[in-house]
């Protein structure tokens, strides 16, 4: 193998380790920032878990009522997927400028 394949293979493994690194940090970011989006505008409201989904990933498809409208949403949590089962009440905090925009807040 010659210099320039090594140093090639070496930048790779470099490069392919800060990116793992960093991927949980950067999606956590995102997420957090989604959150204090929502919170921003919030109202809180009683939903209910009404199908839970494992492809890719373990995802809660909820729905809840705000000013007498349905909506539906899904949330990606393994904690909350484990804790859960459908039909369970949950506390949603919902964003009051674009209803749609929510998350689970807790459990009731």
């Amino acid at each position: 193998m010659n210099k320039k394949h090594l140093v090639c293979t070496i930048l790779f493994f470099a490069l392919l380790t800060i990116v793992f690194i960093k991927i949980p940090t950067w999606v956590n970011n995102f997420r957090e920032k989604k959150y204090k989006e929502i919170n921003h505008n919030s109202a809180v409201t009683i939903g209910l878990i009404y199908e839970k989904s494992t492809y890719k990933g373990k995802w809660l498809i909820f729905k809840y009522f705000y000013k007498s409208k349905e909506y539906r949403s899904e949330m990606q949590n393994n904690s909350l997927y484990n804790l859960t089962s459908i039909g369970d009440s949950i506390i949603i905090c919902v964003d009051s400028l674009r209803p749609s925009e929510s998350y689970i807040k807790h459990l009731k």
